[in-house]
């Protein structure tokens, strides 16, 4: 079963003419400024921004079957694509192996991961062939300080791998009954570092990732399926996990228990595809967009939506990532099937 059809348009997705990276205040609602970005031509479907070695801040994409790298701060491409997948890249990560190499982690619909080095863009190693098609990918760290990239896809299991080595990591994690969508990693008050996974099965479980043991049951309430997860912490320092998914709606859970945090945030007229979540004038805030076209603020410990929608992208929103510029302006990026990257900054 493939959830390709879920979360797009009635339109078919084909070659765009041109992608768009440009900077939009945040009060606006007309579509971001700025020059074509040559090159992309087709969806971006997966976005994370970091950091190289240098100090230059990057975004990264995977747009088609290519990997893409802009800088932050002026917007401009720092290499070609990135060639090796023969399929979609879904999915991106940063991360850094014991050597101290910055890495970009890829997955694609093709069955591969692969690892590129983020100051030179040089694969690293051969690619780590997965038993199905990737959905979601992401870097941790064991509390052995062993770099681990975790996988997530099409077989309903998630899979820990080496970063060092690319070698498999223990055996895959079962328990979803069905396509596992989206893998992040936290940490609990106790320390226990763990794995959160979101599944087409409408549930969201946690994993141990020293163990690989669930933590708890599943966690259950949305009625559509679990499209996005990502793991943050609430005023006082408790763990909260944040879902969203196909039944529209943006969900809080208590790391710990696993109960619900107050109601499900409502506001979404389609899919919620994208979560990102960090301090955005001192509010801790959760940033979601999907299907609608449309990003939306909340406050995390209050479940208050932060103002109007924010415009511009005219094709579903599939990723969104919050940055740092060098000059300390904190932004949002995000991405879609309208073949366009975009950056948001806060006045």
């Amino acid at each position: 079963m493939s959830v390709g059809p879920a979360y797009g348009t009635s339109q078919p997705i084909g070659p765009k003419s041109v992608g768009v990276l440009g900077v939009a205040h945040a009060s606006e609602v007309a579509p971001p400024n700025g020059k074509p970005l040559s090159g992309i031509r087709v969806r971006a479907a997966a976005l994370t921004v970091g950091e190289r070695s240098d100090g230059t801040r990057v975004i990264v994409a995977g747009a088609g079957d290519t990997v893409r790298i802009w800088s932050l701060d002026t917007g401009k491409p720092l290499w070609a694509s990135l060639k090796g997948h023969d399929l979609d890249v879904v999915a991106v990560a940063l991360g850094r192996r014991t050597d101290g190499t910055r890495v970009i982690v890829s997955g694609s619909w093709d069955a591969t991961i692969r690892i590129w080095d983020l100051d030179t863009g040089k694969p690293i190693g051969r690619p780590l062939n997965a038993p199905a098609d990737i959905w979601t990918v992401a870097v941790g760290q064991r509390s052995d300080g062993t770099p681990v990239i975790i996988s997530g896809g099409e077989d309903k299991a998630i899979h820990l791998w080496s970063l060092d080595t690319g070698e498999p990591l223990g055996k895959p994690l079962k328990g979803h009954k069905d396509q596992v969508l989206k893998v992040v990693v936290g940490q609990r008050r106790d320390g226990t570092r763990v794995i959160a996974s979101a599944s087409y099965d409408k549930t969201i479980r946690i994993w141990d990732l020293d163990t690989g043991k669930p933590v708890g049951r599943p966690m259950k309430g949305h009625t559509g399926e679990v499209l996005e997860v990502a793991i943050s912490k609430r005023r006082g320092g408790a763990g909260v996990i944040v879902s969203a998914g196909g039944d529209n709606t943006v969900r809080r859970w208590d790391l710990e228990s696993g109960r619900p945090l107050g109601r499900p945030l409502v506001g979404h007229s389609d899919l919620v595809l994208a979560l990102a979540i960090g301090e955005v004038r001192g509010r801790t805030t959760i940033i979601s967009a999907g299907g609608d076209k449309v990003l939306r603020l909340w406050d995390l410990n209050i479940g208050r939506s932060l103002g109007r929608p924010w415009k511009g992208h005219t094709e579903p929103v599939w990723a969104v990532a919050i940055g740092q510029r060098t000059d300390g302006a904190k932004v949002i990026v995000s991405s879609g099937y309208d073949a366009s990257v975009r950056i948001w900054r806060f006045e």
